[in-house]
């Protein structure tokens, strides 16, 4: 009876020691920034379809969610849908929720729900994105999500020495990176 108990001990130990993760090799997280040509946009028909408050991917946009729709060129860096970025100058992550037309390059299009006078107001301007992106890939049978979907789950992911507490902003991440 005590070899079985040690045998199914041994056999669950040698399974447990590769998902945690103990001789896998650490995730790197790469900060990937760009200027692109920021506009604004509303939920409403003139300006979308029949359903304005339905994104490219289905997801149902509401007045004050910080969501964005990108240009097809920046899906191939990573901004699909769901991705999350940080846009210089504005606070908060935004939600890349919806793609715009292929006419389009190095483009955003900040959702601001129903309110026209604010999009106008915001008009069209240059801004520098942020978002993090994986250097190195998973393996195999490993679980990544790509991109991340905040920056508290890349803090997590990414290899800070202890005992730092997990920075809160990419300015704090930043200076611990350059300290370390």
């Amino acid at each position: 009876m005590g070899r079985a108990v040690v045998g199914i001990v041994l056999i669950a130990t040698t399974a447990c020691a590769g998902w945690i993760g103990s001789t896998a090799t650490p995730l790197t997280m790469r900060e990937r920034s760009m200027v692109v040509t920021a506009s604004a946009y509303n939920s409403v028909v003139a300006q979308t379809d029949d359903t304005p408050d339905i994104a490219a991917w289905g997801a149902r946009l509401s007045p004050g969610m910080q969501a964005i729709a990108v240009s097809r060129d920046l899906l191939d860096l990573g901004l699909g849908n769901g991705a999350v970025i940080r846009i210089d100058g504005l606070p908060g992550e935004w939600t890349v929720l919806d793609r715009m037309h292929p006419r389009w390059s190095r483009k955003i299009d900040l959702y601001m729900g129903t309110d026209i006078d604010a999009a106008k107001q915001w008009g069209v301007r240059n801004v520098r994105i942020r978002w993090f992106e994986p250097i190195q890939p998973p393996l195999p049978g490993s679980f990544l999500p790509r991109p991340a979907r905040s920056f508290s789950a890349v803090a997590m992911a990414i290899d800070v020495p202890l005992p730092t507490i997990a920075p809160r902003t990419l300015r704090e991440y930043s200076a611990v990176a350059t300290a370390g």
